[in-house]
């Protein structure tokens, strides 16, 4: 069997295919704009008569009503509460204002996080949406509207680590939303903003606590998506180096902490994907450096799965994948003994991910399974 019959499709190609003044704010859905005032949103009793904490507190009930199917629509609602009270405190600053009065007091860094936060994820809606196809330039604008409002968030304060992870976040937004909405934009800019955003997750790195590392990993995923984004593998690749070293840096931290050991895992798992893209492509290459990579991927899977307190979707897909790449290797060396060792291993993760979601199993995924089994009947 050649290398690559049975691989999968990697995750590389899934990724693929799957103002300091009040702000403008973009042109919304067609849907009606949420009034505040015609909600029902229970406030703490801290954020009572606090304009700013109301409106933090809005966003974490926006946020988790999104995380529930039957709660979603109210959520956007709430965010767009968010949006429209925001744009209200903003311009009430400047209504009415006395010359000779000094200036008004900034406003808190975690206002125009909550603002920024609102405006985002509304962008990600518009990509979420069934009908989300080609609105890539409409999220654009609530993106690069968030950008704006967490710059101004950090004119205050260079050094909140909120402000510079959510504004990494969003430049790594904008710099995918580009890639895919404008195919003639320079790779040298896209690169640009990805600099901007990965200088902004170091800045982040150096104020955080250990009880923020979910959220620092989870930016630096943000970071790999983008590196499996790109067609151009160098430019991948170089983004993929500086993951590794930014979640080495967080496992010193927390050296058993899954996300970041998944990711990292991950990060090799797409340089391994790029080369044998390229042998698709009939470009020669190392298979020993192919395994070395497989190898590493496969080290810090196991060590996840050692410590994960619980079964976890993404992290047997992916150790399935490993799994079937090095049979793969094994198979090309004709050592098919231990290659079949290695596809039964991979068939065990994906029977587990059916049993965990049946929906989660890729295409790709799930063909290997089936091909699997009728060979076996």
């Amino acid at each position: 069997m050649g290398i690559g019959k049975k691989k999968p499709a990697g995750l590389k190609k899934a990724a693929k295919e799957t103002a300091k003044q009040p702000a403008a704010e973009p042109q919304e859905p067609q849907e009606q704009a949420a009034d505040p005032d015609t909600l029902a949103v229970p406030m703490s009793q801290e954020s009572s008569g606090d304009e700013v904490a109301e409106v933090s507190a809005m966003l974490e009930i926006a946020l988790a009503k999104l995380e529930t199917p039957d709660d979603a629509e109210e959520g956007a609602l709430l965010l767009r509460g968010v949006v429209h009270e925001s744009d209200r405190i903003l311009r009430s600053r400047f209504e009415h204002e006395d010359p000779n009065a000094p200036p008004p007091q900034p406003l808190p860094s975690s206002f125009h996080l909550a603002y920024g936060s609102a405006l985002f994820r509304l962008g990600l809606l518009l990509l979420e949406d069934e009908d989300g196809e080609g609105q890539e330039s409409e999220a654009l604008q609530y993106v690069e509207a968030a950008i704006d409002r967490y710059e101004t968030g950090l004119d205050n304060d260079e050094a909140d680590w909120k402000l510079n992870d959510a504004l990494a976040r969003a430049l790594i937004e904008k710099a995918n939303l580009t890639l895919r909405s404008d195919e003639t934009f320079p790779l040298k800019n896209v690169d640009a903003i990805i600099t901007s955003a990965f200088k902004r997750i170091t800045t982040a790195l150096k104020s955080l606590g250990s009880s923020d590392l979910n959220e620092s990993v989870s930016v630096i995923v943000a970071l790999v998506r983008h590196a499996q984004m790109r067609e151009d593998v160098e430019g991948g690749k170089k983004w993929l180096n500086l993951a590794r070293i930014e979640l080495n840096k967080l496992l010193k931290v927390d050296p058993t902490h899954v996300l970041a050991l998944q990711t990292l895992a991950q990060t090799y798992m797409t340089a391994v994907n790029d080369l044998l893209d390229a042998g698709e492509n009939g470009q020669e290459i190392d298979l020993g450096a192919v395994q070395k990579l497989i190898d590493e991927a496969l080290k810090y899977l196991n060590k996840a799965e050692s410590v994960s307190e619980t079964s976890n979707v993404k992290l047997q897909l992916l150790l399935g994948e490993v799994y079937v790449n090095k049979a793969n290797l094994l198979d090309e060396a004709d050592d098919e003994t231990k290659a079949n060792e290695f596809y039964k291993k991979a068939v065990e993760c994906f029977k587990r991910v059916e049993e965990l979601d049946s929906s989660a199993l890729p295409e790709a995924f799930d063909s290997f399974l089936k091909e699997w089994e009728e060979d076996l009947n």
